[in-house]
């Protein structure tokens, strides 16, 4: 016989968070009058206005810009509609769940339409936009990461171990094997290329690499930090061009202090990712190196090269394990 369908009770949704601490922001204020600021239409109705608001900063996006609103909206009815299904399990003193089918309705909707945005992923895989099929799938992962801790930090649903579960991880898994990223990221090295720019790149390259002379030329930072012109940041972006890699390159690597230092573009709570990417190119290069003291050197390859990347900021976060950085996502 086939494994039957499991049905869920109301206890297996009550198992799947704390009603006390769940309780506290349901209404828009306190008992003292003062306004919640966790009460769940307002933070949710902030969160999309904060990530959409991000969207309008970010230049050269255009259409690609309104299909990542369209998915800031299902987040936004996600967090919504999760939060009003739980409470009405926790009105409800009884234990049919059929009195929540209402909400449980527009859940199955909201998540069955998040899962078809993998077509567009897709679409522009066909039509040869690799990078903005990147740049979609990384930032639709981001916005369900965001929506499953809000829920889980704020309201206490912990939502991949409840009832809901299998939607959610259906659509985590269908983003995670949308597109092949690297293949794709060969695919875009090859399409991007022009003339002009090998022609810069095989010329740094050949430079000296005077801050590690025992690597000789520029090819091993050069490689290593690449992925910082195909990775994106939790806005989309990605982290640096091409043409600020090679000047970056060269003013750390190669010394040319009449180079300004080059901005990254970071999404926000990414400081520690971007210095646990920088502090693996050090453990990397530990084989070029005749003493294991050279911390402050690969602190300076960071905090001397961009902006907004003060040494004693960077030299604190330096040491920590962030559980993403740039080639961990």
């Amino acid at each position: 016989m086939g494994n039957k369908k499991k049905k869920y009770t109301i206890e297996d949704y009550r198992e799947s968070y704390n009603e006390h601490v769940f309780k506290d922001n349901l209404e828009s204020t306190y008992e003292n009058g003062q306004q919640n600021p966790y009460y769940y239409k307002d933070f949710a109705s902030v969160w999309k206005d904060i990530k959409d608001k991000n969207l309008d900063n970010v230049k050269n996006l255009n259409k690609v810009n309104e299909l990542l609103k369209g998915f800031n909206d299902s987040g936004y009815g996600i967090i919504i509609c999760v939060v009003e299904l739980y409470k009405e399990i926790y009105l409800f003193k009884g234990t049919d769940i059929r009195r929540s089918n209402i909400s449980l309705y527009e859940i199955q909707r909201l998540v069955d339409s998040m899962v078809e945005y993998d077509q567009i992923i897709k679409d522009n895989i066909r039509t040869d936009n690799y990078s903005t099929a990147i740049r979609i799938n990384n930032y639709y992962l981001d916005i369900i990461d965001e929506v499953v801790g809000i829920l889980k930090n704020h309201y206490t649903i912990d939502l991949l171990n409840s009832p809901l579960k299998k939607g959610f991880k259906a659509i985590i898994n269908r983003f995670k094997s949308s597109i092949d990223v690297d293949r794709i990221k060969i695919l875009i090295k090859d399409k991007d290329t022009k003339p002009d720019i090998s022609a810069d790149i095989r010329k740094v390259l050949s430079l000296k690499n005077k801050l590690i002379p025992s690597q000789t030329d520029l090819n091993i930072p050069y490689n290593y930090f690449s992925p910082l012109t195909t990775e994106t940041n939790n806005n989309g972006e990605f982290y640096l061009n091409e043409k600020q890699l090679l000047l970056f390159l060269k003013r750390a690597f190669n010394q040319v202090s009449s180079i300004s230092k080059q901005k990254i573009s970071k999404g926000s709570r990414e400081f520690s990712k971007i210095t646990g990417f920088f502090h693996e190119f050090m453990t990397k290069s530990y084989e070029y190196e005749t003493s294991s003291q050279e911390g402050e050197k690969y602190i300076k390859i960071l905090s001397n090269n961009f902006d907004g990347f003060d040494f004693k900021k960077v030299n604190d976060n330096w040491s920590k394990n962030p559980k993403k950085t740039i080639n961990n996502k």
